[in-house]
């Protein structure tokens, strides 16, 4: 009778490993400040607005939105143009997805900013805020 060789086997599980390897290391690169991304030029697509917004709080200086350097005063006014009833536009996941709030706090910053941040967001009545995180062991 054949019997299944269990190198084969090794050397798939040993692929699909550093596949996964890979794939998650481009992701966790996301949010490389080095990459500079190409502008959009439809401006039927440059009205609709992301799914999701990303608020970077540093631990000193301007917080950035999306990348782009914003003080609080304008992030209210952004953040409440993007309210389910302000009509701020369509977002890119459709109307019926609401758009999500992503922020990323570094963790030595003063926790004053970080509840300024979230002050806004309450304000705005942005339904899905998200506080991203480190993993353990990462």
């Amino acid at each position: 009778g054949s019997s299944v060789g269990v190198a084969p086997l090794v050397d798939i599980v040993l692929l699909l490993i550093c596949f996964y390897l890979l794939v998650s290391s481009s992701i966790q690169s996301y949010q490389n400040r080095a990459i500079q991304l190409p502008r959009m030029q439809n401006q039927r697509l440059v009205s609709q607005q992301p799914a999701e917004l990303v608020v970077n709080v540093p631990r000193q200086g301007p917080l950035s939105l999306n990348g782009r350097s914003i003080g609080f005063e304008e992030l209210a006014d952004r953040l409440h143009g993007l309210a389910p009833g302000a009509g701020g536009g369509g977002s890119a996941a459709g109307r019926d997805a609401p758009l999500r709030v992503v922020i990323r706090a570094d963790r030595r910053q003063a926790y004053d900013r970080l509840h300024r941040v979230l002050a806004v967001c309450r304000e705005a009545d942005l339904p899905r805020i998200l506080l991203r995180v480190r993993e353990p062991g990462r």
